[in-house]
């Protein structure tokens, strides 16, 4: 069975903490947004779920059968203390075809601070060429915020001999960090201050992103 949602809102109206849950194929063009509490997104079963609104609900995403972010629709993540208020997860297919929009106003800058997206580990996922982080512009893989002469860049990562995906960035001249590119498997190193950390973009495929010390080169290396 296939239902299709249009221009509606789905609103926690509870005390406490829901989940929304979907079976079958469906597609929901409204928005689903958080009430007084959180909100999360639950698709389970074979069918698929596919999300076109401008989302803004703050809780995870798990991923049974298939979801897809359609082009214009929108997710929302928010960091928190060292982890990822929301996230997405499960062992389905996930499509992304939309947006991102990092909201890091609550997040704890400290070294070694990691942040969690999209769990490739267990998701088989796909980005469109219509997938874009919010207030970031894209040259060749590249995506870059510019802050008056500063630029910060976030390049895609490399899939490894060993499976995992890393993330790989290259900083220059912002806040006085000495620039640091992660493809050859190295942190930033020093300390983001939370102006700069409001402007990150993370690229979804990227496992996570981490702030702390240098680390050596990785020898099983690929492009």
């Amino acid at each position: 069975m296939t239902k299709n949602v249009n221009a509606a809102t789905i609103t926690n109206s509870g005390a406490s903490d829901s989940t929304l849950t979907t079976t079958g194929t469906t597609t929901f063009a409204g928005v689903i947004q958080n009430g007084a509490t959180h909100k999360t997104l639950q698709n389970v079963g074979s069918g698929a779920l596919t999300l076109s609104g401008a989302n803004s609900f703050t809780g995870k995403v798990t991923v049974s059968g298939g979801l897809t972010l359609a082009d214009n629709g929108q997710l929302l993540f928010t960091p928190g203390p060292n982890t990822l208020v929301n996230s997405i997860n499960g062992a389905g297919s996930l499509t992304l075809d939309g947006d991102f929009v990092i909201e890091t106003a609550g997040a704890s800058v400290a070294n070694g601070n990691t942040w969690t997206l999209v769990n490739v580990d267990t998701l088989s996922e796909a980005f469109g060429a219509t997938f874009s982080v919010v207030d970031f512009t894209q040259n060749a893989n590249v995506w870059t915020q510019v802050d008056g002469n500063n630029n910060l860049d976030l390049q895609r990562g490399h899939r490894h001999a060993d499976a995992h995906r890393r993330i790989c960035v290259q900083l220059r001249r912002v806040g006085g960090f000495q620039g640091a590119h992660w493809g050859q498997q190295r942190c930033l190193r020093g300390r983001l201050t939370r102006r700069h950390l409001q402007r990150l973009g993370i690229r979804p495929w990227w496992k996570s992103a981490r702030f702390g010390p240098a680390h050596a080169a990785n020898p099983h290396h690929h492009q």
